[in-house]
């Protein structure tokens, strides 16, 4: 008697058997639909079982990033009035310089033409309030503080020049423009692009500042990860030359969608840099951890792998089984998650191998 026959032979008779004498425990399948099912779906044992579990899990991977500037960090200053750089006193890119420190004094005649306007109004129509705050608003708009204001009015004497001062600590990055630039052929890292006396125009950007206080941490994360990355997402972070420094965060942006031709995205981190110790283009590493719902989770022993399939057997009918098709996930220990295939409410073998027929191939319905 073949093994396939014998199989279904003892099937039949253990079901007929248990409808005959125990009725009250036929459960959710009718038993002669059961045993009309070939007997490669089918099995009957006393194997233990159990539930399908749920727990949270956490994904770890590491990427690499580089430290960049924070954009939202940047200062441009630009002249307020056209005019000639009669002192420069930023003289090569990069040059640290403080807030409140002096770039430049800038001679404009429309500049000075305004301020002898309102020593004019104040000495002729002190009355005339309306026209003396209209000129001052111009003032102000031209670059001239409310301390040179002052000086303007006890000097009584129209400046010649205004001084154009940092907005922030940080240091000199870039050159003015293009036109103002020395020729292509030059080396122009330490060169500003401006000279004294240089002609400016009006809302020409003179330098930009860049402050270091703070830095982003721009990591480069394959695709295969695009699903895991979320903002909020903790990483520890350790940087080139410093594997004993750790630094903890969170990932505070991601990029919406993937750049043609690039196999990742970028994730940004923003950092406190107040003691200076991060440089711009230092290389990093970050190990991201990616905390997920309620996972299921079955003993890694009630999986069996058929090659392109595997299988668990869940209990149909009293000791009788069935060969359900699961594709599994994440192992972790003694476990494996399963991400599709069970709902969680299935009892199941723990020893799926143990209901292998050696000799016949199992198939599965579901």
């Amino acid at each position: 008697m073949s093994s396939s026959l014998f199989v279904y032979t003892v099937i039949l008779l253990a079901t007929i058997g248990c409808a005959s004498k125990h009725s009250e425990h036929s459960e959710s399948r009718d038993d002669v639909d059961i045993v009309s099912k070939p007997t490669n779906q089918y099995v009957i044992s006393q194997v233990a079982t159990m539930k399908p579990l749920r727990h949270a899990t956490t994904q770890s991977f590491v990427v690499s990033g580089r430290v960049s500037y924070d954009q939202n960090k940047i200062s441009n200053i630009s002249a307020r009035v056209s005019g000639r750089i009669e002192e420069l006193y930023v003289q090569y890119q990069y040059q640290p310089i403080k807030k409140g420190q002096k770039l430049l004094t800038l001679y404009s005649r429309e500049l000075e033409t305004e301020q002898e306007n309102y020593l004019y109004v104040l000495r002729n129509e002190p009355a005339n309030t309306t026209l003396i705050e209209s000129i001052e608003n111009r003032l102000h708009l031209l670059g001239v503080t409310m301390e040179q204001r002052a000086t303007l009015v006890s000097s009584n004497k129209a400046s010649r020049s205004v001084v154009v001062r940092s907005p922030a600590d940080g240091h000199v990055h870039q050159a003015v423009s293009e036109e103002n630039n020395v020729m292509a052929n030059q080396d122009t890292r330490n060169y500003t692009g401006i000279r004294t006396g240089s002609f400016v125009s009006k809302n020409q950007t003179l330098f930009k500042v860049y402050q270091t206080d703070r830095v982003w941490l721009l990591l480069d994360v394959p695709t295969e990860y695009q699903s895991l990355i979320t903002v909020g997402l903790r990483v520890s972070i350790t940087f080139q030359g410093r594997s004993n420094d750790t630094v903890k965060s969170v990932i505070q942006f991601v990029e919406p969608a993937q750049r043609s031709g690039r196999p990742f995205i970028t994730a940004r981190v923003s950092l406190d840099n107040h003691s200076g110790r991060l440089k711009i283009g230092t290389l990093a590493t970050a190990k991201m951890y990616s905390e997920s719902g309620n996972q299921l989770f079955v003993p890694s022993s009630s999986v069996v792998s058929l090659g392109r399939t595997s299988v668990v057997f869940v209990k149909v009918g009293s000791n009788v089984f069935e060969a359900h098709t699961v594709v599994p996930g994440q192992t972790m220990g003694d476990e494996v998650s399963i991400s599709t295939g069970l709902t969680g409410d299935e009892t199941i073998a723990v020893h799926a191998q143990m209901l292998v027929d050696s000799e016949s191939i199992i198939r599965s319905e579901k």
